[in-house]
C-alpha cells in the first residue's frame, strides 16, 4: 500500500473517530451508545495510529485536526456525564470546601452536613458514607468549579478544557524543543480516551497530567520544574514514579537532594490545612487494602489465590522489582517513564480506564502500539458499566 493511500486512509479514520463522538453527542446519550460509540472510536483511534508512523502529516493538517478536536471538547462541556458518577462526589467535596468545611473531615451522608443538602447532593454521591480520597489540589479545582457553575459539572470541564489548551500548547513546544516529528501531538488529540473520561465523564486526573507535562517541559529550570512536579502530586500521586527517573537521571548531589525534598515537602504542605480536625489519608488507606477493578496481574493470581492482601503484596513485589529493573536500566529517561507507568498499571488492583491518562505523555514523546493498544482496549471494560447501569449486576 503506497504512502498515499495509507493518508487517504488514515483521515477515513480520523473521520470516523469524530463521527462515533457526534453519533453519542446528537443521540439520546444513554450509557449503551456510550459504550458502542467509545469502543469504535477506540478502535479507529488505534488503526489511525498503526497508519500515522508510515505517512507525512503537514502543518495545515495539524492544525486542522487539533482545531476539529478542540471544537468537540468545546461542544461536550455541556453534556451530562454518563460513563461515571464520580463528578458528582467532586461538585459535593467542592461544594463542602466553598462553605468552609473540611471536605475530609465527614462523610457526605454525615449529620453535620444535612444544612448542605440539596436535591441532587449529596443524594446522588456513590459510597456516601466514605469520606473523601480526593488530594488537595484536586479539592482546591472542585471548589473553583462549583463557584463557577454550582451543582453542574460545567465549571469542572472548563478547568479541564483550559488543562487541555495548555497541554496541546506545551505539547507543541515540547516537540519542537526535542525536534520530535509534531504529528505525534495526534496521539493526544485523537485519543477517545479524552474526549470520553474527560470531556463527558469529567474526571480530574487530566490537570495532574498538565503539571506533570509543564514539569518535564520546564526540566531544564530545576526549582520550577520540581514544584511543578509537586502540584501534579498534590492532584493526584501517580506521579511519585517520576521522582526517583528524574533523581537518577542527575549528577549533581544538590540537584539531586531538591528533586526528593521540594516535590514531596509541596505536597505536605498542600495536605496541611486539611489535617485540621481530619485525617486526610483514612480513605485512601482503605481504597489501597480493599478496591479492586480491571488488575491484570491481580485478577490472574486470584485464579490461584483468594486472599486479598496476599494477592495484592505478591503485585507490589512484583511491581517493585520490575520497576527497579527500569529504573536502573540504560533506557532514556521518557522511555523509563512509560515502563514504569505502564507496569504500574498491569500490577495495580485498580485500574480505571481515566487512569491510563498519565501514559499519553510519555508516549507522545515515545510512541509505542503496546501503549496505545491499552489505551485503546481499556474502552471495553465500560461493557461492566453498562451492565450494572441497565440491568444492576456488577
Amino acid at each position: 500500500m503506497n504512502k498515499g493511500i495509507k493518508k487517504i486512509l488514515f483521515f477515513i479514520l480520523v473521520l470516523a473517530n469524530f463521527i462515533s463522538l457526534l453519533i453519542f453527542y446528537f443521540s439520546s446519550k444513554s450509557i449503551e451508545l456510550y459504550f458502542y460509540t467509545f469502543t469504535a472510536a477506540s478502535f479507529f483511534f488505534l488503526i489511525a495510529f498503526i497508519i500515522l508512523s508510515h505517512i507525512e502529516i503537514n502543518k495545515r493538517e495539524l492544525i486542522g485536526i487539533i482545531l476539529i478536536s478542540t471544537l468537540l471538547k468545546l461542544m461536550l462541556i455541556t453534556v451530562e456525564p454518563t460513563g461515571s458518577d464520580d463528578y458528582y462526589r467532586y461538585l459535593w467535596d467542592g461544594k463542602t470546601l466553598v462553605n468552609g468545611i473540611n471536605p475530609f473531615q465527614y462523610a457526605p451522608g454525615a449529620d453535620e452536613l444535612k444544612h448542605l443538602s440539596s436535591e441532587t447532593l449529596p443524594s446522588k454521591v456513590s459510597y456516601p458514607e466514605i469520606k473523601t480520597i480526593y488530594f488537595p489540589l484536586s479539592q482546591i479545582s472542585f471548589a473553583v468549579s462549583y463557584i463557577i457553575s454550582g451543582e453542574s459539572a460545567i465549571g469542572l470541564k472548563i478547568l479541564l478544557l483550559i488543562s487541555d489548551l495548555l497541554i496541546t500548547l506545551f505539547l507543541y513546544l515540547l516537540l519542537k524543543k526535542k525536534n520530535i516529528d509534531l504529528k505525534n501531538i495526534l496521539i493526544y488529540s485523537l485519543c477517545p480516551l479524552v474526549f470520553y473520561q474527560f470531556f463527558i465523564d469529567a474526571h480530574i486526573d487530566l490537570i495532574g497530567v498538565m503539571f506533570l507535562l509543564l514539569s518535564i517541559y520546564y526540566y531544564d529550570k530545576k526549582l520550577l520544574s520540581v514544584l511543578l512536579l509537586g502540584a501534579s502530586l498534590a492532584v493526584k500521586p501517580t506521579a511519585l514514579l517520576v521522582l526517583p527517573i528524574f533523581l537518577i537521571s542527575e549528577r549533581s548531589l544538590r540537584v539531586k537532594i531538591l528533586w526528593l525534598v521540594i516535590p514531596i515537602l509541596f505536597l505536605m504542605i498542600t495536605f496541611i490545612p486539611f489535617t485540621i480536625g481530619a485525617n486526610p489519608f483514612e480513605t485512601l488507606i482503605n481504597f489501597s487494602k480493599e478496591w479492586t477493578f480491571n488488575g491484570l496481574v491481580y485478577n490472574i493470581i486470584n485464579l490461584f489465590i483468594t486472599d486479598n492482601y496476599t494477592i495484592r503484596i505478591i503485585c507490589l513485589i512484583l511491581f517493585v522489582i520490575v520497576y527497579a529493573a527500569i529504573l536502573f536500566s540504560k533506557l532514556e529517561t521518557m522511555q523509563k517513564l512509560y515502563y514504569a507507568l505502564l507496569m504500574l498499571f498491569v500490577f495495580s488492583p485498580v485500574v480505571h480506564p481515566w487512569y491510563l491518562i498519565w501514559l499519553l505523555i510519555p508516549l507522545i514523546l515515545y510512541p509505542q502500539t503496546s501503549g496505545v493498544a491499552y489505551l485503546s482496549l481499556i474502552s471495553i471494560t465500560f461493557y461492566t458499566v453498562m451492565i450494572f447501569q441497565t440491568i444492576g449486576i456488577w
